[in-house]
């Protein structure tokens, strides 16, 4: 992330010095500057190439695709022809060129003060309405509290198709995500595309642009992912993501990177999934400056970051810390947002080295080669897992992580009385996997047909973990379930708490949004349905009932122009 500034130019006028018509130079850093996500600076160079050599077709396509993504769109349009013409063997200017012309035939275009936003004519009724003005205000949020003014003008496609968003994306199929920000241009995938809350993903993307411009795209990627998780929640509370499951594991695993390593999550992945937990990791580190430094600290690093500085300078600069004391405070910080969350960790064979050295060094420990034996058993090594029960059990045969996981054990052999009895030790024995025991012990007597008792097992699991919203165990949410044994039993006022827990805490869940709007609506809460669903469309717009039940609110409490929206949607 160092700006070698004059280094550079000393590099540059020797090269030219040397070669005065130095194209294959010029081009070759426009390809790297790709790499490091300098769009803009890398269709100079390819610019520069081509002034220097018109006869070398590489520059022409390089050229193109990064005007294209800057916000040069005639040059580029202009140089993707000549591009064409020059290679037509060229894969990446050939879909670019397919890509541009599905643009112009089957896209409809808005424009408002500098915001360029271009997307399917036939998904605009549903998505414009909400995507401007989301955008509208995620600017002027980011422009106030980040102190920049963005670009403008700024373009932003959304694709109904995920092979057109790839295309636009790296120019070719295939490319794993929602959304990227290249600056000037920000491509996004509308839900026919992917499933899932786009307004998030729209924020995500956006809040980029601002980073980006705040340090002159020398940011490291961790840092700019973690800005852009962190603003997921700023800008909407219940948009806030949160992964305590995966926190749990990656961190009594050992597996979270330091702050000097943690690009290397992003960019040399040690394995499959990593680069997720190094979006959550880095969107905590972010969280964690913001409350203890403030966003003032974040500013100040993006700042420092521009002018070329590395991360321990950086940290040393914006925090007042070493790297070193970053991490401990990093660690503490995670320590203490993990106990809070109530999950406990699901070990994988990732996690087994890490514990298998901790229980060397614990010997005597029972719940260290408790949670080496989970490791194991996660990974499907159960002589292994038998091996280090054993020992746990020598040293404290009702040690209550050693219950919990003869427990699972237990109801995987279908001992389901023996997995009963265990589970309810563990639980009485306080044991880390509390939250998972009680959610087990609630299946178990649902099945039995007690559900008074499984009810009150959620109700304890929601109590230790009332943000998550997932089962460590599979199924639905423990909120979606302790609602339906709640309503079973006839408390029909709890069980739209539980509803609106659920909602409040799983920003994708559409069809929640809209059971609890519809049971709302029957007693004519209706500022309770806009509560309920207001961001519904930012999940599944295409659903008339939602629209429709949001239209009848927003009439009775007389916000006619969201009303409006709401019709105009019924009516498209």
């Amino acid at each position: 992330s160092t700006a070698r500034i004059e280094e550079f130019e000393q590099l540059k006028d020797s090269v030219e010095e040397g070669h005065p018509a130095a194209a294959v130079f010029h081009v070759t850093l426009a390809e790297r500057l790709v790499d490091r996500f300098f769009y803009r600076e890398s269709a100079d160079h390819a610019r520069k190439a081509m002034e220097l050599d018109p006869g070398l077709p590489k520059c022409y396509a390089i050229f193109a695709i990064n005007a294209l993504r800057s916000g040069l769109e005639e040059e580029g349009r202009a140089a993707l022809q000549d591009a064409w013409l020059r290679d037509k063997f060229n894969v990446w200017v050939k879909n670019t060129r397919t890509l541009m012309s599905h643009i112009d035939e089957k896209f409809v275009t808005r424009e408002e003060d500098g915001l360029v936003i271009r997307m399917p004519i036939d998904e605009e009724p549903w998505l414009m309405p909400y995507m401007l003005p989301l955008l509208l205000e995620t600017r002027a949020m980011l422009e106030r509290d980040y102190e920049t003014a963005i670009v403008r003008p700024l373009t932003v496609e959304d694709f109904s198709d995920h092979a057109y968003f790839s295309a636009r994306s790296i120019g070719l199929p295939g490319l794993a995500a929602s959304g990227v920000c290249f600056g000037r241009l920000v491509t996004l995938t509308t839900p026919h595309a992917i499933p899932g809350n786009w307004g998030a993903v729209a924020v995500h993307e956006f809040a980029h642009v601002a980073t980006l411009q705040k340090a002159l795209h020398r940011i490291p990627r961790w840092f700019g992912e973690g800005i852009s998780v962190l603003e997921e929640g700023r800008t909407q509370s219940r948009w806030r993501r949160y992964e305590p499951l995966l926190m749990s594991s990656e961190f009594h695993g050992g597996a979270l990177r330091g702050i000097d390593d943690l690009q290397g999550a992003f960019m040399n992945p040690k394995w499959r999934g990593e680069i997720m937990v190094g979006y959550v990791q880095s969107g905590l580190i972010c969280e964690m400056i913001a409350e203890k430094h403030g966003l003032g600290a974040i500013r100040q690093m993006l700042v420092a970051y521009s002018t070329g500085k590395t991360t321990p300078q950086v940290i040393e600069q914006a925090i007042g810390q070493s790297t070193a004391a970053f991490d401990s405070d990093m660690t503490s910080w995670f320590e203490e947002w993990v106990k809070a969350s109530g999950v406990g960790p699901s070990f994988q064979a990732r996690h087994i080295d890490h514990l298998r050295e901790l229980a060397e060094q614990k010997e005597d420990d029972a719940r260290a080669w408790a949670w080496l034996a989970a490791a194991y058993f996660g990974a499907g090594r159960q002589a292994d897992a038998d091996l280090a029960m054993g020992k746990a059990s020598r040293i404290d045969d009702q040690h209550a992580d050693l219950l919990a996981l003869k427990s699972w054990i237990q109801l995987k052999d279908g001992k389901i009385d023996s997995a009963i009895d265990s589970l309810r030790k563990a639980i009485a024995g306080g044991s880390i996997w509390i939250y998972r025991c009680h959610i087990l012990l609630a299946q178990q007597l649902r099945q039995r047909g007690d559900s008074q008792e499984a009810m009150e097992h959620y109700l304890a699991a929601t109590s230790i973990s009332s943000r998550s919203t997932e089962s460590p165990v599979g199924g639905r949410s423990p909120w979606l379930e302790l609602a339906t044994i709640q309503e079973d039993l006839g408390f029909e006022e709890e069980a739209l708490v539980s509803l609106k827990s659920q909602v409040k805490n799983d920003r994708d869940d559409a069809p929640t949004r809209l059971a609890l709007a519809q049971r709302l609506e029957k007693i004519s809460d209706w500022e309770g349905v806009v509560d309920a669903a207001w961001d519904l469309p930012f999940i599944y717009p295409y659903g008339d009932e939602g629209h429709a039940i949001l239209g009848r609110a927003y009439m009775h409490i007389e916000a006619w122009g969201k009303a409006k929206r709401e019709l105009k949607a019924r009516l498209a």
